[in-house]
């Protein structure tokens, strides 16, 4: 289903140009890191405004991250990313990760 969205979203509809600002902020590492040297565990609020091509902007979606970094090699990536919105009212044309 994700590659008819994304083949849907590049080839076959049409849509009013639009932009996407995505905002993260209030990031807080959670339990005791100092433990766990290994991996992290983090979150963080978003939001994401779709503005259109007349300056109408709206909310897209909002919420938090909650995810789970691990160090392997000495370099930091994502193991986990879950994201809990803050309504359930989610775009039907959503094609694009938050």
């Amino acid at each position: 289903m994700l590659k008819d969205r994304v083949s849907g979203l590049r080839e076959v509809n049409i849509y009013e140009p639009q932009r996407y600002r995505h905002l993260v902020s209030s990031i807080k590492i959670v339990g005791d890191a100092v433990e766990r040297s290994d991996h992290l565990d983090v979150v963080a609020n978003f939001i994401v405004v779709r503005t259109m091509q007349d300056g109408e902007m709206t909310i897209f979606g909002a919420g938090r991250y909650v995810d789970r970094v691990r160090r392997n090699a000495g370099n930091w990536r994502f193991e986990s990313k879950i994201v809990v919105l803050d309504s359930r009212q989610v775009d039907t044309l959503l094609a694009i990760p938050i």
